[in-house]
């Protein structure tokens, strides 16, 4: 769909965000960032689980004169056959993934070059296990003034607080990405993120509005099972109307060409 002149896919479940990141790539003609915000990481290996399920089948053989192990040597060799591929041939790739292995799978493709993750659940900032991949989990909103998070008000501050400007701006700094003058990017959502109805509704939602304006595409991952985990009075069908009204107030008035938004 178009948005005043942004371009926004939705899909069921992530992985199958893969070829709508591989037809921007080709449009570009290059990678491109990715900035997701998702509940979960997001960061398995990819193939993984199909690597597992070859060996349960195939019987797979090791070499043991290769220093890199059997897994990473494999899943080159599977994914040499889909770098570049058009998109009927990468639909076979996003058949074989999981919804938590499409991050690697890009990376690994070239469709992106780095992948920086906002996660709503707490954790360690910093560099993911896979590589190209930075994940910023914060304990609780950056507002917080407890001295300890153990607080059990802590978790739904910071749910009520994933798109509010104070968390986004932290977020951005501390993976070292500036919005303004920024390579192109890829804003991709998971629906997941929203735990509760203020984190829909934020008080300061210009960082949030400035990452709409300045990607180049906008992917949002409805995965409505995970949803219904993370929120149980909002469906996917609600949150996403409510990312898309997001998206038409950011993008209103915007002239196409001219999207790079201010967060003033």
């Amino acid at each position: 769909m178009n948005i005043h002149g942004k371009t926004v896919r939705v899909v069921e479940s992530h992985e199958e965000v893969l070829g709508d990141w591989a037809d921007a790539a080709r449009e570009l003609g290059r990678s491109l960032t990715l900035v997701t915000l998702d509940r979960h990481t997001d960061t398995s290996p990819a193939l993984s689980v199909d690597y597992t399920d070859y060996h349960a089948v195939e019987g797979g053989a090791s070499d043991d004169s290769s220093s890199e192990p059997e897994f990473t040597r494999w899943q080159k060799r599977v994914l040499a056959r889909f770098r570049d591929a058009e998109p009927e041939v990468l639909d076979a790739l996003v058949e074989r993934i999981q919804n938590d292995e499409h991050i690697d799978a890009a990376l690994r493709l070239g469709i992106v070059d780095r992948a920086l993750i906002v996660s709503s659940q707490a954790g360690r900032t910093g560099d993911a296990l896979i590589p190209g991949a930075s994940v910023y989990r914060p304990v609780c909103a950056p507002s917080c003034e407890q001295a300890s998070h153990e607080d059990a008000a802590c978790p739904r501050r910071r749910f009520d607080a994933i798109l509010e400007a104070t968390l986004l701006r932290d977020a951005l700094a501390q993976l070292a990405f500036n919005v303004h003058d920024a390579s192109p990017y890829i804003l991709d959502i998971d629906l997941d993120t929203f735990s509760t109805r203020r984190g829909l509704t934020p008080a300061d939602a210009t960082i949030f509005h400035a990452l709409i304006r300045g990607a180049h595409l906008i992917t949002l991952a409805r995965e409505p099972e995970y949803v219904n985990e993370s929120m149980d009075d909002h469906d996917a069908d609600e949150i996403e109307a409510a990312v898309l009204r997001h998206v038409a107030t950011a993008m209103h008035g915007v002239r196409v060409g001219h999207a790079r938004g201010t967060d003033r």
